[in-house]
């Protein structure tokens, strides 16, 4: 007898056994899966890289792979529509060829795209919320085994589908989306500079570098007060070759000594500190102009768990300190940075993180543990410290927040909460981890 099928995530913190993984070749064959389950549930996965359950199933996973990559820019420049299972560096690629771009993106290009807009992924900038943002179409297969395709129109194909405001961010819980719609805009490079700066001085001038830049972050070294800030702005200017010795300071001696590092903390938790010491010491001063897909995309080969929290922008400083006192009072084996983005005011979507009056901004705290070391005190502690500032966590990452408690950090959870009803009346893509997280307990809910 074969035996069942196994899954795991990127970092490896998540494993499923489903019953069979199905590999459908075209949107027909994912609507024939849905019409096939037989009272059984579905989840796709994509590539892997949420941190939480979100994908994960011991009922029937499917994945899109199989299906063939599509990349199509609009006659006018403004959009393009992408297979469900494009990743990001192919979507970049194909745009790249074409003059195009997309506006802004996170820091991982092998996420499928499909996975990327539906866990609320992001970049940083005040003038850019999350990459769901700028979703303005969606074709997705629903648990009638129906193809729709919804865009806020209101006519015709969109008709009766669930609400785009539901449809942009929905952890693949409305349908399995096969295909993408995508504003666009004219290729650009990106001058980026990055340098070692002291956290005081960086949180002093935080508000004046995400003013004046279009592009803002930095990671805190935890042990130290350094950390290493990022600052990049659209040029004209020519870009700056990258030589063969340039990539593999870049890429391989960086990557092998966050290796080094991961190995050294896993072998002596005590030596965490240090550790985390010496990558700070490591942080160097680069200058860089290159198109911006290259520019956002960093190649990761040591693997992590992650949990990221989006904060209200007063809450940074408190957060970051509550942050310091914890891992120096409890001693705590923490080698990798914590990062910190900003992301402009969403609400295009009812369950983004980003969610907040028109003009604001929200900053984005994640915080990291290397692969095998212990991490589950430092995450509960650093939730407890999020939460009680108005914290709401990423849909991809690590948290242990049920309905229960996230109806009570978004305005429209209650309108999601409908729709997906509505739309999945029989929970066909839910799985336990998904009910516990999209229904509330029936004696608290409004």
């Amino acid at each position: 007898m074969a035996h069942p099928p196994r899954w795991r995530n990127w970092s490896g913190s998540v494993r499923a056994t489903p019953q069979r993984i199905a590999r459908p070749r075209d949107a027909g064959e994912v609507a024939d899966l849905v019409r096939g389950l037989a009272g059984r549930t579905l989840r796709v996965a994509a590539s892997g890289h949420s941190f939480s359950p979100i994908a994960a199933s011991d009922d029937v996973m499917a994945t899109l792979a199989d299906m063939p990559t599509l990349v199509e820019p609009a006659p006018d420049g403004r959009t393009v529509t992408a297979s469900a299972g494009t990743t990001i560096r192919q979507l970049n690629a194909r745009l790249a060829d074409h003059g195009l771009a997309l506006r802004n993106a996170g820091d991982i290009d092998h996420q499928t795209i499909a996975g990327a807009l539906a866990t609320g992924t992001h970049g940083t900038g005040l003038a850019f919320g999350p990459m769901h943002a700028d979703l303005v179409g969606v074709e997705l297969v629903d648990a009638r085994g129906e193809i729709s395709w919804i865009d806020g129109t209101g006519t015709d194909e969109g008709a009766g589908g669930p609400a785009l405001e539901a449809a942009r961010l929905a952890l693949g819980t409305l349908g399995v989306v096969t295909r993408v719609r995508l504003a666009v805009v004219p290729a650009y490079r990106l001058a980026t500079h990055v340098s070692r700066v002291l956290l005081d001085d960086v949180l002093t001038d935080l508000d004046h570098h995400l003013r004046d830049h279009r592009h803002a972050e930095f990671y805190w070294l935890p042990h130290t007060r350094w950390t290493q800030l990022k600052l990049a702005d659209a040029t004209d200017e020519p870009a700056l070759p990258t030589s063969a010795m340039q990539r593999i300071n870049d890429v391989v001696l960086e990557n092998a000594a966050i290796w080094a590092a991961g190995q050294v903390a896993r072998t002596f938790p005590g030596a965490s500190a240090a550790v985390s010491r010496l990558l700070a010491r490591g942080i160097a001063d680069v200058q860089s102009r290159l198109p911006s897909h290259a520019a956002f995309a960093s190649t990761r080969w040591v693997r992590f768990q992650e949990m990221e929290y989006s904060l209200p922008a007063d809450a940074l400083v408190p957060v970051l300190e509550a942050l310091d006192a914890l891992i120096t009072a409890e001693r705590l084996p923490v080698a990798l940075p914590v990062e910190v983005r900003a992301v402009a005011a969403d609400r295009t979507a009812w369950l983004s993180p980003a969610w907040g009056p028109e003009g604001s901004h929200r900053m984005y705290v994640a915080i990291h543990a290397f692969r095998g070391m212990p991490y589950t005190r430092y995450f509960r502690r650093a939730e407890a410290i999020f939460r009680s500032h108005g914290g709401r966590p990423h849909w991809g990452k690590v948290h242990t927040l049920a309905a229960d408690d996230l109806q009570g950090l978004y305005p429209r959870f209650a309108d999601f909460a409908a729709e997906r009803e509505r739309s999945d009346p029989d929970g066909v893509f839910l799985s336990p981890y998904l009910a516990r997280i999209l229904s509330p307990t029936p004696s608290r809910c409004g």
